[in-house]
């Protein structure tokens, strides 16, 4: 299984948002993930991996083509690229159907797989 199939299957089964008053969304089943939390969790070295930015930078762009009035942050690095992937998962519009539209057209090279 690659990195983008592991990630679908872990949001798919779990995925929460931080809402306005600062209380979470749920849905699914444990372990609830955010979608930042759910690419960290591919790989948790610091500082991130080259092969997770690239992760970020393609789900980011993924996100500002689908869904562009829900992110403000310019992409140009990808630092830019985490801060678009919190902005749309924490969006008061986002929904779990949203981040797994993100993810069934997402597409990256996986040297892992």
């Amino acid at each position: 299984m690659n990195d983008l199939d592991r990630l679908r299957e872990r949001i798919a089964q779990g995925w929460w948002k931080f809402d306005a008053g600062g209380s979470r969304t749920l849905v699914g089943s444990p372990p609830h993930l955010d979608l930042y939390v759910a690419v960290r969790a591919l790989d948790s070295r610091f500082p991130v991996h080259a092969d997770v930015s690239a992760i970020f930078d393609s789900l980011a762009r993924r996100i500002v083509n689908l869904f562009p009035r829900r992110v403000h942050t310019e992409i140009e690095t990808t630092y830019d690229a985490r801060i678009v992937v919190i902005e749309f998962n924490d969006h008061p519009d986002t929904t779990h159907a949203d981040v797994l539209k993100v993810l069934a057209v997402a597409e990256w090279s996986d040297s892992t797989s």
